[in-house]
């Protein structure tokens, strides 16, 4: 090798493991006795759990990843990059089901998951002198999630329990989408793109359900600097997540009750809302609303106005030493 390459190595792995749901004694109902007894000290079984329990398969998970680390100029500069395809086949989920059935959700094998992406770390010696060292450390992954499969006949999933607070906004899966987005309801809209307002009202109809962005940042980032001088040492990370978003129940319940920023904005209050759009019969439709009636109806009906992008950079840490 040149001389200027301290340390390289090339790695490859293929591996396949299964494994079972979370709980124990998932596959069939579970009995309890109960407290109270019935006829002649006969004593009661009640059924444990809220979940219907199924004949599961082991899901199973492959994995394929290649990558390659290297060290350069005395371990001045290093690189370790890999990448990596994981698929899981029949995952284990809940499902929900009407709580008429008298339980809340059912186990499931779901068809497929995959995972592919990419993990980098840089780390180098920015500088290195008798009494001070700053070595800089800099990592990035980027994951790209697919649900692949559901079921036969099932394009979507909803997770038992995954409501914001507000009950207009869940989180669902959806078949050729990433893992966990985020669903809710946008203003109805005609072929030309313009919202459909209630003639009698002027409040935007509520559109059918549809994602409304991903629950889970596909991209995160950090960087470290770390320094000593003699015998003091700091070091400073920074880290961020990109491409993921959030839904704000306080935003909504702040705007139901008049204390978020867009109920006061360009004079609402006094002048109230104005809107523009076609009606339920396709007509052109204008007016304005007041401020009370739109964002108290609002907040619950329009989920879109309150999902944003989740993205931030933070200092993480300053540890001292």
């Amino acid at each position: 090798l040149p001389s200027f390459i301290t340390f390289l190595k090339l790695r490859g792995s293929w591996a396949q493991v299964g494994g079972g749901a979370p709980d124990p004694y998932g596959l069939d109902l579970t009995y309890s006795n109960s407290a109270q007894q019935y006829i002649n000290g006969a004593t009661l079984m009640t059924i444990n759990g809220s979940t219907i329990p199924n004949s599961l398969k082991p899901y199973t998970s492959t994995t394929t990843e290649f990558g390659i680390e290297g060290r350069m100029f005395n371990n001045r500069l290093g690189v370790d990059l890999t990448v990596y395809d994981r698929t899981t086949t029949n995952d284990i989920v809940n499902a929900s089901v009407p709580i008429s059935s008298g339980y809340s959700s059912v186990a499931l094998n779901v068809g497929q998951i995959q995972n592919r992406g990419i993990e980098l770390l840089l780390t180098g010696t920015a500088m290195q002198k008798t009494n001070f060292d700053w070595d800089v450390a800099f990592n990035m992954a980027y994951n790209r999630n697919t649900v692949l499969k559901i079921a036969d006949g099932l394009t979507s999933l909803y997770l038992p329990g995954a409501t914001t607070r507000t009950l207009n906004g869940w989180i669902y899966h959806f078949e050729g989408e990433p893992f966990g987005m985020i669903a809710g309801n946008r203003a109805a809209r005609n072929e030309n793109g313009e919202i459909i307002y209630n003639s009698a009202t002027g409040i935007p109809i509520q559109g059918p359900l549809e994602m409304l962005g991903q629950g889970v940042p596909p991209l995160t980032l950090g960087l470290t600097n770390s320094f000593r001088y003699k015998s003091f040492n700091m070091s400073v990370l920074i880290d961020g997540k990109f491409g993921g978003s959030i839904y704000s129940a306080t935003n909504a319940y702040g705007t139901q009750f008049g204390l978020d920023k867009r109920t006061v904005e360009n004079g609402v209050r006094e002048n109230g809302v104005e809107v523009s759009g076609v009606d339920q019969d396709g007509n052109p439709y204008s007016g304005t609303v007041s401020a009370q009636t739109y964002y108290s109806t609002i907040w619950s009906t329009l989920t879109d106005q309150f999902v944003t992008d989740a993205d931030f950079i933070k200092l993480r840490s300053i540890t001292l030493g």
